[in-house]
């Protein structure tokens, strides 16, 4: 069975409804874009950080991503809080919280380090190769390669 529009003014107000409802799908696509979801489910570890007294591959530090929570080890405790994303690649973490194991000097203070790099992350870009944590100064502060599982 086929419509048929006999006016003008029929075939416009068509036109606006589908033109409405593509515009509509398209913000719904470009909002979802760049969400948690593009890092639920996936592990992360630490390869470099913007901390040249400290070599992050002499600690374990791993980040991984479940709905909107992160959580994982740091060079001494585990952690875990919230994370979100938002436009433009926005990034951050709130509601850390860590286990209160202690560790040598050296490991506490890498610790230290990276909870204040991840407290400053306020963007992310990711690959299937690569998670980069930047600061508000657009800087990388954390890099991060997937995690073998």
């Amino acid at each position: 069975m086929s419509i048929r529009v006999s006016s003008g003014r029929a075939r416009r107000a068509i036109l606006l409804t589908a033109l409405f409802a593509l515009v509509l799908s398209l913000v719904a696509a470009c909002a979802g874009a760049g969400g948690p979801d593009e890092l639920d489910g996936t592990a992360w570890q630490l390869v470099g950080w913007a901390e040249e007294a400290t070599d992050p591959a002499a600690h374990t530090v791993t980040i991984i991503f479940d709905g909107d929570q992160a959580g994982g080890q740091a060079p001494v405790n585990s952690y875990g809080g919230t994370f979100s994303t938002g436009r433009g690649g926005a990034f951050a973490t709130s509601e850390i919280a860590q286990t209160l194991m202690a560790g040598s000097e050296p490991a506490m203070e890498a610790e230290a380090t990276y909870f204040r790099l991840l407290a400053e992350a306020a963007s992310y870009e990711v690959t299937a190769e690569r998670l980069a944590l930047s600061n508000a100064g657009g800087d990388e502060v954390l890099v991060f390669e997937p995690l073998a599982r």
